[in-house]
């Protein structure tokens, strides 16, 4: 095995490297494997997702081409301890109709390990989840309670990994093998540590709110069960139209994604964790920190940015808490004919609501950034859908909402200059921010609406 002896400081000190695709495409071919003589080295590499480690470091997730046109992907964490430290053989991928699966190589330079989704040094459960076979035994159960045709008693199981960040979670789908068109499907959610359990019951808990508050029109996803040593959650998981899979943003998704949320700042939760201004800062800063260590060339230009922003935080006034989701945009839905699902609550906090409207505001002004807009009406976008929102929950803070909007698309702008897809895109986040934390404050109407709990506020420093 290929000992990891870079130092801490080493390791750190080289990972803007991995954001060069001339360097990142050349080290992948030096350190995979995989069986077979035939197999090619990856090729055409791009950087899908990348993501800031509190420990100082990324995770990263790459696709490739190996022949032909289908991509695959591969997982990285790098400048991280608490993988490198541990003693795991490396290993060559096998490349399977279902992905890359038993691969781990190392990359002692960057103190990084490279791995198949199946071989998390964090989440070794994954390799059951992600088997057919251990599946399909763990699954028969809940297929059969489901109670549809076809779907009792599968004899194998296709797992599809939908969503994984490494050493956190992975969300995967799993339907009976040889019924490709049926719609019914399980939607697994598996964590690192024993929070299944807890999130089940939240999930439980969230749904039922959404649905008696919006009259059947807005829920959870349906929650069948738990399996405890796979550290998973279950839902029932009926496909619908979706941002993810093509469905286009229009203007009616905008609206119905509003009513949503003003459904979900109703929901009274108040045993949640709480997020205040000074950890949407905090969020920020940590992004700052790995434009830096990635040796991006806005650093200085994102640095004021984010130097304004610390100071409009200031002006942003006590508010009530509320539930609010804190990753809101437009993939989190899917509408069907009987109502719209609104996915990832584990995410859910008590904070201030201009938190979701912003991001929504951020998500759907990149929306048409990538639809070739060259420069959107972010006033405009805002005009149309705000009223709605302030009309079922009371007027909104202007210095609030204009705080967590600027940090919003200054964040959004940080996550896609570090992916290769999207980083042409980070500019215009980034100028939009600055437009943003330019404007001095309007009115200020009056709050919305106080909680049950109005004692709990939150403020730039605590919630009191």
């Amino acid at each position: 095995m290929r000992a990891l002896a870079s130092t801490k400081t080493e390791a750190r000190g080289n990972l803007a490297e991995l954001f060069d695709l001339a360097t990142l495409e050349p080290l992948l071919r030096s350190i995979v494997r995989f069986e077979g003589r035939r197999t090619k080295q990856p090729h055409d590499v791009r950087i899908e997702r990348c993501w800031p480690m509190q420990a100082g470091g990324f995770r990263f997730e790459w696709s490739f081409r190996l022949s032909g046109t289908k991509r695959h992907r591969l997982v990285g964490v790098a400048g991280d301890r608490r993988y490198a430290q541990r003693s795991h053989p490396e290993r060559p991928g096998r490349v399977t109709p279902r992905g890359i699966r038993r691969l781990r190589a190392y990359a002692p330079r960057y103190g990084m390990v490279v791995f198949s989704l199946d071989r998390d040094p964090r989440m070794p459960h994954m390799r059951r989840c992600l088997d057919p076979d251990e599946m399909a035994g763990q699954l028969r159960p809940f297929f059969a309670d489901l109670g549809v045709p076809g779907n009792a008693e599968p004899a194998r199981i296709v797992a599809q990994p939908l969503t994984y960040k490494a050493g956190r979670r992975a969300v995967i789908a799993y339907r009976p093998g040889g019924t490709r068109g049926a719609r019914l499907r399980l939607l697994g959610k598996t964590f690192r540590n024993d929070r299944a359990r807890d999130f089940e019951t939240t999930y439980r808990r969230v749904g039922e709110q959404l649905l008696r508050l919006s009259g059947g029109r807005v829920g959870g996803p349906t929650v069948v069960g738990a399996i405890d040593d796979l550290r998973m959650a279950l839902f029932a998981w009926n496909p619908g139209r979706s941002i993810a899979n093509g469905a286009k943003l229009e203007a009616t998704g905008l609206q119905s994604a509003i009513d949503v949320l003003g459904t979900l700042h109703r929901v009274e939760l108040d045993d949640l964790p709480t997020f205040s201004v000074e950890d949407e800062c905090a969020v920020a800063r940590r992004w700052q920190a790995a434009l830096v260590l990635a040796g991006h060339p806005a650093v200085d230009q994102t640095r004021v940015l984010f130097d304004a922003l610390q100071i409009k935080s200031r002006a942003v006034p006590a508010r009530a808490l509320r539930t609010v989701h804190r990753d809101f945009y437009e993939k989190q839905l899917i509408w069907s004919a009987r109502r719209t699902t609104l996915l990832d609550l584990d995410t859910l906090t008590l904070g201030d609501p201009c938190l979701d409207l912003a991001t929504f505001f951020a998500h759907a002004y990149l929306d048409r950034l990538r639809s070739s807009e060259s420069k959107p009406d972010y006033a405009a976008l805002v005009g149309t859908l705000l009223p709605r929102y302030e009309r079922a929950m009371g007027a909104v803070e202007r210095d609030a909402l204009a705080f967590y909007s600027a940090s919003a698309a200054i964040r959004l702008g940080a996550v896609h200059a570090l992916r290769c897809a999207t980083r042409k895109h980070a500019p215009a986040l980034w100028s939009l921010a600055e437009s943003l934390l330019k404007k001095t404050a309007g009115r200020r109407p009056r709050s919305l609406p106080a909680r049950r709990s109005p004692r709990r506020i939150a403020t730039g420093r605590k919630v009191v």
